[in-house]
């Protein structure tokens, strides 16, 4: 009997072809799940979910919306919203979601500081820490103001200190030694005739809502510009307000301006009125497209 017994053992060590199928299967699986990244792991986590009853909170104009896992589309902010629900960030679910909400879909914040400090009724510390902990998520550089910014996070996530510091304290001569770019200055400078427009210092100015000032030079050039021509931020006089903001910037610079044979403004409307007259009095623009209520305030 032992003998029989002994010899049923031994029989039972040998795996069947059905066991060995198994088990291959089963390695390769596990094998495929370490090869993954976050995202893929991400899209595992949904796929063994799905049908179950969990469930995600969308801050969506100051109300909750429930979503069950199925029914989550494939967007950037379904996405970033799942990757919250797994994560251990420290943040209030409804800040974390509004921000999460208010992203375009190249994953870039669509507000100032100042707006999301305001809707969310907290201090800019808070929102900097808040921004802090959500650019941890994938894919990096994601939660940034521009491109700029998002390219600043990458580096500095991924520890490449030497990188982001000639990106962030020498990027203006990287950009002009672009051969693409450098043509495009270079015919800008040869080009008899300029055709351009002014900008605001106003809260909702374009160069303000895309994020590429932060708010130390921001609160400079709304105390001395009254707008900007390509970017160059002027006085009343027609002057450069910040002469070390101005060397950090691209683009034709004022004096090359001048020079053209004719220089032409095209604006209008009474928000822009102190940068028309700005752009006139520094003798910027000698030719001046504009609509007939703007004229008549320029004239008094």
């Amino acid at each position: 009997m032992e003998k029989n017994s002994d010899i049923s053992i031994k029989q039972n060590l040998i795996p069947t072809i059905e066991q060995k199928i198994q088990f291959n299967y089963e390695k390769d699986n596990s094998l495929l799940i370490l090869k993954m990244n976050n995202t893929e792991l991400l899209y595992r986590l949904r796929s063994v979910l799905f049908g179950k009853k969990a469930r995600i909170k969308a801050y969506i104009k100051n109300e909750y919306e429930e979503h069950e896992w199925y029914k989550i589309d494939n967007s950037l902010q379904s996405e970033l919203r799942f990757q919250y629900w797994l994560s251990s960030l420290n943040i209030e679910d409804k800040y974390a979601y509004f921000i999460i909400d208010s992203l375009d879909d190249n994953g870039f914040l669509t507000m100032s500081d100042e707006e999301y400090c305001s809707h969310l009724k907290i201090d800019q510390n808070e929102f900097t820490r808040i921004l802090n902990e959500l650019q941890k998520m994938e894919p990096i550089g994601i939660f940034a103001k521009n491109s700029i910014d998002s390219i600043k996070i990458q580096l500095q996530q991924d520890e490449q200190y030497f990188a982001l510091d000639i990106f962030t304290n020498h990027s203006k001569e990287l950009i002009e030694k672009d051969k693409h770019i450098k043509k495009i200055l270079d015919l800008g400078r040869q080009a008899n005739i300029a055709v351009f427009t002014v900008g605001t210092v106003k809260n909702d100015a374009l160069l303000f809502r895309l994020g590429y000032i932060d708010k130390k030079d921001r609160d400079i050039i709304q105390n001395r510009a009254v707008g900007d021509i390509c970017s160059r931020f002027i006085d009343a006089q027609g002057n450069i307000c910040d002469k070390e903001l101005d060397e950090r910037t691209v683009g034709i610079k004022l004096e090359d301006l001048k020079e053209k044979e004719k220089r032409v403004l095209v604006a209008g409307s009474k928000r822009k009125i102190s940068a028309i007259k700005a752009t006139l009095v520094g003798e910027i623009a000698n030719i001046l497209i504009t609509d007939q209520y703007t004229a008549q305030e320029l004239l008094k």
